[in-house]
């Protein structure tokens, strides 16, 4: 025996034993992580939902995003204006579905589409490489002058555009 009263020959399988343990341990650890992803939990999916909220009382603009569960997916909510608090419309923003129409012009550019220049005022038409204060002046009164622009050609008969100029701006705009 040694001084501290413990049988030293007992100490060997004492140790033996707590690493199985530890051992045993870990394992079961190990399974039940693995397991954990093979297990059929019904989680509910949040999805975040951007648009574009309209405020028909001061015709501003902002860009939001609401949390939607799974089952909005599925009653169409990205594919309709969501009326929020007050007179506040989301119109959401969606790469598979055309919101051109309900989109104010100036965000246009920004959300990479082209600018519907039939609906564009004076400022928004300046954020068109190329285009300055005069040349979306001209435009702006070619516009209120003539109506809408139903092609090409009309643009062409605004002071300032060229063929040049009209071939840089054409990928840009639209005419609906």
């Amino acid at each position: 025996m040694s001084k501290s009263g413990i049988d030293t020959r007992l100490a060997p399988a004492a140790t033996t034993k707590a690493k199985d343990k530890r051992t045993l341990v870990l394992f079961v650890l190990g399974l039940l992580l693995i397991a954990y992803d093979l297990l059929p939990f019904q989680e509910k999916e949040v999805r975040h939902l951007y648009g574009v909220a309209l405020e028909e009382n001061t015709h501003r603009w902002r860009v939001l995003s609401v949390s939607a569960g799974g089952d909005d997916h599925d009653n169409g909510v990205e594919n309709e204006i969501i009326s929020l608090k007050g007179s506040v419309k989301l119109v959401p923003l969606s790469a598979d579905r055309d919101t051109a129409g309900n989109l104010p012009a100036a965000l246009a550019l920004f959300l990479n589409r082209p600018l519907p220049i039939n609906l564009a005022d004076k400022e928004t038409l300046e954020m068109l490489p190329g285009v300055g204060p005069h040349l979306a002046a001209s435009i702006a009164n070619e516009l209120q002058r003539a109506g809408r622009f139903t092609g090409p050609d009309d643009l062409l008969k605004v002071p300032g555009i060229g063929p040049k100029t009209l071939q840089r701006l054409l990928p840009l705009i639209s005419f609906e």
